[in-house]
Parts: structure tokens; C-alpha cells; sequence
């Protein structure tokens, strides 16, 4: 089964939802990277998760790296007849597959091309997880990158243990910052609503470290947030299996 392309004219023409880019006044690390950095300590490098469960979560922010690129739509499926979208909950439809250079993203995108058609975003995520050892892939790219270094901690004066930490300890604050400034009046830039919406699915909202609020205070406007972000809502669910979404309950 071929996978579904789609002209460029009708995906400009036609794109409810579709992330706009912002400008930046700085360079942001890739979504899965900063997911990396937040779901680990800052000072040992001790996962915060279960490295399986987080290697979903990874998958997830591949994917929505793809949706903020524009190269993917989640959720909808294009009507050949119409030149409409109509919703499509859980699944994937595919916009652009040219390869990037990037390793992962270029292994997401022939997983893509494998499954055909318009995948559901569970099977998606579980495969690239499982089939690309992700986790392991995402923290040599940080290492490479130079965001990440491997060094080696004492233990109890006798044990050395091997971890990787991050190289400056602007990356993990700039992470967690952004999520933070969700909560605030302003223009939210859907790279901070993708990243909340994974660690919320994930329950990393405690090591955000909120310096105005109390954490159930930070997590209801979280959530207040992303009630109406149905494409990252359909996308994070996946991170618990079974786990439904407002998205997925709404005709869109």
C-alpha cells in the first residue's frame, strides 16, 4: 500500500490546525532533545521514567518534530473528491517524505513509507521506539551534538557509575522555561505546546521546577492549554496505551 501524497498547493490551501512558524531569538535544541534533557536529572543523569516508556515518549516528539515541520498532518485525511480535510483521529497523513539528512528523522519517515496509507499514530510510535533502539539513537545524537557528555560519577567512594549529563546547564533550564512560559500572557509557540503536551503524558510536570506556583496550579493550566491542542493530544495518548484523549472523542 503506497503512502498518500499530497500537493503543496492543496496542503497550503487546506490546513486546519497547521503549526505557523514564530521567531526565535535563539536556536532551540530538537524537541526530542529537550525531552531527553527535562526527563533526566539535571546533576546525575538518573532517568526520571522507565527508559521504554520513555522511548515512546521520544517516538511521539520524532513525530511531532515532523507536524512542526509541516511534513505530516495528525488527525486529518484529505478528501480527493472536495480537496478537504476531514477528521481522522489517531492517524497519520503524510505531506512530504523527502529525506532530511538527519538520521532519525529520516528513519521516522521511511517507517512512515513502510506502514503506507495513513498509520495509526500507536503503531507509529511503538515501531520507530522498538525497531531504531531510539533512546540509545537520540542521546548518541546529543552526545555528538555536543548537548550531552558521557563522564563517569563516584558512588559511595568505592563504585563509579557511567552516566551522561548535559553540557551546559542552560539547555535543560531553557527546556523546562518554555514549558513554564505557557502559563503566561502571550503568543504560545507550538514547539513549547508540543513539549508540554509530552511531559505532561509522561508525568515529568514535577521536574519543571515552577518558581511562581504550586504544581497543581502549573499542571490545571497545562492542561487548560492543551484541551484544545487536538493534534498533540492525539499524539502524547500515545505514550500511555489505552489512554483516550478529548481529541479523539471530538468530530474536530
Amino acid at each position: 500500500m503506497s503512502v498518500q501524497m499530497i500537493e503543496r498547493s492543496d496542503v497550503i490551501r487546506n490546513r486546519p490546525q497547521a503549526p505557523q512558524s514564530q521567531g526565535d531569538e535563539y536556536r532551540r535544541l530538537p524537541l526530542r532533545a529537550e525531552l531527553f534533557l527535562i526527563a533526566h536529572d539535571d546533576d546525575t543523569g538518573r532517568c526520571h521514567v522507565d527508559k521504554r516508556r520513555l522511548a515512546i515518549g521520544l517516538a511521539c516528539a520524532v513525530l511531532l518534530e515532523l507536524w512542526l515541520a509541516r511534513r505530516i498532518r495528525i488527525g486529518w485525511r484529505p478528501d480527493a473528491r472536495s480537496g478537504g480535510w476531514h477528521r481522522n483521529p489517531g492517524h497519520i497523513t503524510i505531506l512530504d517524505a523527502t529525506l532530511t539528512g538527519d538520521p532519525i528523522i529520516d528513519a521516522a519517515l521511511r517507517l512512515l513509507w513502510n506502514l503506507g496509507g495513513t498509520p495509526r499514530i500507536s503503531d507509529f510510535v511503538r515501531q520507530l521506539a522498538d525497531t531504531t533502539n531510539l533512546y540509545d539513537r537520540v542521546r548518541g545524537q546529543m552526545v555528538a551534538a555536543g548537548t550531552l557528555r558521557h563522564t563517569t560519577r563516584r558512588r559511595f567512594w568505592f563504585f563509579r557509575t557511567a552516566t551522561h549529563l548535559s553540557c551546559h546547564p542552560g539547555f535543560p533550564v531553557r527546556a523546562r522555561t518554555g514549558v513554564r512560559s505557557l502559563t503566561r500572557q502571550g503568543q504560545p509557540r507550538h514547539h513549547d505546546i508540543a513539549l508540554a503536551g509530552l511531559v505532561t503524558a509522561l508525568g515529568l510536570t514535577r521536574h519543571l521546577y515552577p518558581p511562581d506556583m504550586s504544581l497543581a496550579e502549573l499542571q490545571q493550566r497545562l492542561a487548560d492549554i492543551l484541551r484544545s491542542q487536538h493534534s498533540v493530544c492525539e499524539v502524547a495518548a500515545s505514550v500511555t496505551p489505552g489512554r483516550k484523549t478529548n481529541a479523539a472523542q471530538r468530530p474536530g
